[in-house]
């Protein structure tokens, strides 16, 4: 649900108006093992907490084409502390019935959170070019080019190997190739990497 992040902001000593806008997205860490990313709108100034902080002057770049953190070292270090108290780390739902933990587990909402991965996780602007080449592994994947498909989710992994959806998705083309030993090798590289992923479990168990 909505939350009103008005009284932790002003509740602390940083200059930040009360319509400041928190949004944050936790979809590159479920799914390709990068990492989370957590911002705040405060007025004409966008800031992006990412392993590579970003800061835009909206009014004078609404298209956020130029990264002016450089030249607002202070102002970026006084956003990222009144975002601070407003980041939470990722948690399952806690009051699901059976029947809909086991859909978030299939979307990999629940238990995808902990990878093998150490240290910290790829900035997500860093891997534009992996995006794309995922959405077109996807695309020949639809198309039922399977062998062209297997090859590139195979050139991804091996630049990305912690990309635990690929591994899913991966496995599951080689089922429909024939190719069981194979797939199933996949699905347990995938539940390797991250153990707690019950969706992993149960492909892995079907």
């Amino acid at each position: 649900g909505l939350q009103d992040v008005a009284p932790m902001i002003l509740g602390g000593t940083v200059d930040v108006a009360p319509h400041a806008i928190y949004s944050e997205t936790w979809y590159p860490r479920f799914h390709f093992g990068w990492s989370d990313l957590h911002s705040l709108v405060d007025g004409d100034e966008h800031f992006i907490d990412a392993p590579r902080a970003e800061l835009y002057d909206l009014r004078a770049d609404p298209a956020e084409r130029n990264n002016v953190i450089a030249d607002r070292r202070r102002r970026a270090a006084a956003l990222r502390a009144a975002l601070a108290p407003l980041k939470r780390e990722a948690e399952a739902p806690s009051a699901v019935d059976a029947e809909e933990a086991q859909k978030l587990a299939a979307l990999g909402y629940i238990g995808s959170g902990t990878m093998t991965r150490s240290g910290p996780l790829p900035d997500p602007k860093d891997r534009t070019g992996t995006f794309r080449e995922l959405r077109e592994a996807f695309r020949l994947q639809k198309e039922g080019r399977d062998a062209e498909a297997l090859a590139k989710f195979d050139r991804i992994l091996k630049q990305d190997p912690d990309m635990i959806h690929a591994w899913d998705v991966r496995s599951k083309l080689l089922f429909r190739m024939g190719r069981i030993s194979d797939s199933i090798a996949s699905a347990k590289e995938a539940l390797r990497r991250s153990p707690s992923s019950t969706h992993l479990a149960i492909d892995l168990a079907n």
